[in-house]
């Protein structure tokens, strides 16, 4: 009786792995014989079997109290058990040496039969790569020990293999030893960076490395480190993928990410990496932003920068990405050559607090845009841009016909976003004051002008210093002299610099204003209206003398420069004492 008891307890304990396996569908008859090769490659690989967990435990336990292995299936299962939580304060047989030297010393007694040894062999393998040594939770004394167990499993790799018949992964363990010493990852680099995975699948595969492993993260640490070391183009061309296996490890996602924006920095001149900038932002935020210092105070200024003119850029192409009007691509054209200006950019929301969440959620979350703050009297479209450069605070709407609100940050701070704010005009904490340093419309042909942006340029740029492609000074200690009402840029008034009440649209001339910051001033045609634009808004005097002389005069001096600069273009000579004179 007590034999068959026997027999059948032998037998439950041969089917167990079985039933542990779970039941499966019957597959088609098709596949059947994909999944006959299947489980005979199993067999062949001779993987490690799953454990019963209560089992493992109970018997780690035990050897904790009591550090001896008296039998071959306990040492197996405290082999595959060295990182199991079983002592005080979580800890595990790799936290303690002679606990440690106790299983190595223990399974030692079965060297002189391989396939026995290799039983237990194979769950210090699987101990050996499943342990997070990484984590910062893992003591010294864990990583000590386990380099012990390193050095033991290089040791003793050939007392696993047999004269007759090894599994697969003994043969993987003595083909590949180096995963056992000082560079396990090294030799593996450069195929992972071909896109060949076939190697370390296989491996991870026959030892039963799981998805968790240090084997792993440190494959995509020197994936990683070796491609900041290649040349420009072979760097760019390896950038998406490594983007994404650092997606993959989240535990290793600061220091790449870190890795490559320091590499990619040194490109010559940088060009935008939209995968790049949306795995920056996703990981730390923008870098404007105080909430995020801390993820970006390792950084380098140059890369804060980088990645910040990036982010601007794509925050003023989503706040006009809809096209309420002809000007919104234009509108966003013009800002986006100010982001290396802008130090900092906000945002105001209109609507209920649905649609305020819904306008968020198109802009990009929190760590992107920041927190934002409602518009106290906004409508559901309604949406403003805050933007700081030097000591501009320039205020964009939605609203096309609303315009652009600019205020100087020495005379006070005109509003308040940590709290909501008003769109109607000189409300409580309204950002549409009575009398801002700009109020400029979105409109063309003011005022000798030909378009909006040109406008816009030099009022920005005589009233804040701010130029667009240049970083201002945020105490703005080098700007024009407002204390001098007649500063202006040819509007002929005596008020606050691009304050417009009444716009004027010029009808009679495409002319416009020399006051333009770039090449475009000196490059227009020649015209007789555009001459006429420019001597009414500069107040110039025109004499024609075309019909006695053949010369059309222009009477001012040349002192200044840039007058002199468009005369000179249409082909106007300087005469001292007379002015400037054209033949016709």
């Amino acid at each position: 009786m007590c034999t068959a008891v026997t027999a059948v307890d032998h037998l439950a304990s041969l089917l167990a792995p079985s039933v542990r396996l779970g039941a499966r569908a019957m597959p088609q008859a098709g596949n059947l014989d994909a999944v006959i090769e299947a489980l005979q490659g199993r067999i062949k690989s001779g993987s490690a079997r799953p454990v019963a967990a209560d089992l493992q435990h109970e018997t780690v336990l035990r050897f904790w109290e009591t550090p001896r292995l008296e039998t071959l299936k306990d040492a197996r299962l405290v082999a595959f058990g060295l990182s199991l939580p079983v002592g005080p304060e979580g800890a595990c047989l790799l936290d303690d040496r002679s606990r440690l030297d106790a299983v190595l010393q223990g399974v030692d007694q079965w060297l002189h039969d391989a396939r026995w040894y290799r039983r237990c062999y194979q769950g210090l393998v699987w101990s050996y790569f499943n342990c997070d040594i990484d984590a910062p939770s893992a003591s010294l004394a864990r990583r000590q020990n386990w380099q012990r167990l390193r050095d033991y499993l290089s040791q003793r790799a050939p007392k696993t293999v047999d004269p007759v018949a090894n599994p697969d992964w003994v043969k993987a363990v003595i083909c590949h030893r180096h995963l056992f010493g000082e560079a396990p990852c090294e030799r593996h680099v450069a195929d992972l960076l071909r896109g060949d995975h076939e190697e370390v699948d296989s491996i991870c595969e026959r030892l039963g490395i799981s998805g968790s492993s240090w084997f792993l993260r440190r494959l995509v640490h020197e994936q990683v480190t070796a491609a900041a070391k290649l040349g420009h183009e072979e760097f760019r061309t390896l950038l998406p993928r490594l983007i994404d296996l650092l997606s993959s490890a989240p535990a290793l996602r600061d220091e790449g990410l870190a890795c490559l924006l320091e590499r990619y920095h040194q490109m010559p001149q940088a060009p935008l990496h939209e995968a790049l900038r949306d795995a920056a932002a996703d990981g730390w935020g923008s870098p404007w932003l105080p909430a995020n210092e801390l993820r970006w105070s390792g950084m380098k200024e140059g890369v804060r920068s980088m990645v910040s003119e990036w982010l601007k850029a794509a925050l003023i192409d989503r706040f006009f990405a809809e096209p309420r009007d002809g000007q919104s691509s234009r509108r966003a054209a013009f800002w986006k050559r100010y982001v290396k200006s802008i130090r900092t950019i906000e945002f105001a929301f209109g609507g209920n607090a649905m649609q305020a969440k819904q306008s968020r959620a198109r802009l990009g979350p929190e760590r992107v845009i920041g927190c934002g703050t409602c518009l106290s009297d906004g409508t559901e479209a309604a949406t403003a841009l805050v933007m700081r450069m030097g000591r501009a605070v320039i205020v964009e709407f939605s609203d096309p016909s609303i315009p652009v609100h600019g205020y100087d940050l020495r005379e006070s701070d005109p509003f308040d976003l940590s709290r909501p704010v008003a769109l109607a005009p000189d409300a409580d904490n309204s950002l549409r004051q009575s009398h801002p340093s700009l109020s400029l419309p979105h409109q063309d042909g003011l005022h000798g002008w030909r378009q909006w942006e040109q406008m816009f340029e030099a009022a920005i740029s005589d009233r804040f210093n701010v130029r667009p492609g240049s970083v201002p000074p945020a105490d703005g200690a080098s700007c024009v002299d407002l204390s001098d009402s007649t500063v202006g840029f040819g509007l002929g008034r005596a008020e606050p610099l691009g304050r417009i009440d009444e716009p004027g649209r010029q009808t009679t001339s495409s002319g416009e204003d020399v006051h333009w910051l770039t090449a475009e001033a000196a490059s227009v045609p020649y015209s007789r209206a555009d001459l006429e634009v420019l001597a009414r808004v500069h107040a110039l005097h025109i004499e024609d003398e075309t019909t006695r002389t053949g010369r059309l005069w222009v009477r001012t001096d040349a002192t200044d420069h840039r007058i002199a600069r468009v005369l000179t273009g249409w082909g106007f000579e300087h005469v001292a004492g007379a002015g400037w004179h054209r033949c016709l």
